[in-house]
């Protein structure tokens, strides 16, 4: 039984060995062990938030904070050269685009609400906040009617005047346009551009 049990131990001292050589090997050619659980999931491709997995299994070699952000950045660059101008994609929507989990997503949103740039609308979701003017691009656009005392028939400004006015892309404001039209503010007329077709009333205010 003695020299069984001596053989055992050397057998699991043998092992022991071995498998600290293996590691001073693995580690003196520059690899890093992963645990598996993390490693399953970089086969896997699964998004996560910085320092963990991110789009296409690469971990992530910045700070734990950097991926929201990023995130936040995209969004502010989007907002600034005039894509996004109104209402915020979803969160879904924004976690689709960045490959990140909601929680990076409303970390991102956070910031840019920290900073002044977007602000929780309740039935909305976020939306941009525009030289401290809460009201949305729809309502501004629809208010110009009022502000600038037209009447029907009169001439609304054209898109590069509006876009000039509110800082944002034309896509947005003929978005909006287009909408203005379908409320039954606004009308396209040959030769002469959009002109005012009825004034704004509580029931066609966005």
């Amino acid at each position: 039984m003695t020299s069984g049990n001596g053989a055992c131990v050397g057998t699991a001292q043998q092992g022991l060995d071995e498998g600290r050589e293996a590691l001073a090997e693995i580690r003196g050619h520059g690899h890093h062990l992963v645990p598996w659980g993390v490693e399953n999931l970089k086969l896997r491709g699964v998004h996560r938030d910085a320092g963990e997995i991110e789009e296409g299994g690469q971990v992530s070699q910045a700070s734990p904070r950097g991926t929201y952000l990023q995130v936040s950045e995209s969004v502010r660059q989007q907002i600034e050269s005039g894509d996004v101008a109104d209402a915020l994609p979803s969160e879904t929507a924004l976690m689709g685009t960045h490959g990140v989990s909601r929680n990076t997503v409303r970390r991102a949103l956070k910031v840019l609400e920290a900073d002044g740039v977007v602000q929780s609308a309740p039935g909305i979701g976020w939306r941009v906040v525009r030289g401290g003017d809460p009201r949305s691009l729809a309502e501004r656009m629809t208010d110009l009617i009022t502000e600038q005392s037209l009447s029907v028939n009169d001439t609304y400004p054209s898109e590069a005047k509006l876009c000039e006015r509110f800082g944002v892309s034309r896509t947005a404001v003929r978005r909006v346009l287009a909408q203005m039209e379908g409320n039954g503010l606004l009308a396209t007329v040959h030769g002469k551009g959009r002109t005012v077709r009825a004034l704004p009333t509580p029931a066609t205010r966005p």
